[in-house]
């Protein structure tokens, strides 16, 4: 798995975004049309749109602990309300670089933590995807291989 990092931008948490404005999740590289699976076992609360004015699409997902905004995919439709397993597929990467022509963006999918319980880091269950090999979180699969957030790793413009 990696990490966007092209013309456009890097991707990874807190690159700079203008003068005082921070990137707030991480960008994990795909293809269009790769299957997205669901990060966490949660509901999947809404339809999430990134952008006013375009087909960019993602979801705000939640579970006792976590509340995420995932973006630049197409929601299977009929899950909004719908809890889903971790590792579903909950929809297909989007091309979001059709939206920045001429910028040599990466196709890619947002992560964000929206929200957790603090008790996840007191109690160390949430596990550094640089780190520890011992926790998997996958969740986004190419017909030939399986991103996995334990093995993420920033390639280039890490601060």
């Amino acid at each position: 798995m990696k990490i966007r990092n092209d013309p456009a931008g890097f991707g990874y948490y807190g690159a700079p975004r203008g003068p005082h404005r921070y990137h707030k999740g991480v960008d994990i590289c795909c293809v269009p049309g790769d299957p997205v699976l669901a990060p966490i076992a949660g509901k999947i609360v809404r339809v999430a749109r990134p952008y006013t004015g375009r087909d960019l699409s993602g979801v705000l997902m939640r579970n006792k602990e976590l509340a995420l905004l995932l973006f630049y995919f197409e929601p299977t439709p009929g899950l909004v309300g719908e809890y889903v397993r971790q590792g579903q597929v909950i929809g297909l990467c989007q091309d979001v670089t059709k939206h920045y022509p001429g910028q040599g963006m990466t196709a890619h999918l947002h992560l964000q933590v929206r929200d957790m319980d603090p008790l996840l880091l007191i109690n160390n269950r949430v596990q550094s995807p640089i780190g520890d090999d011992s926790h998997a979180n996958t969740f986004l699969r190419s017909s030939s291989r399986t991103f996995d957030l334990r093995r993420v790793r920033i390639h280039g413009g890490q601060p």
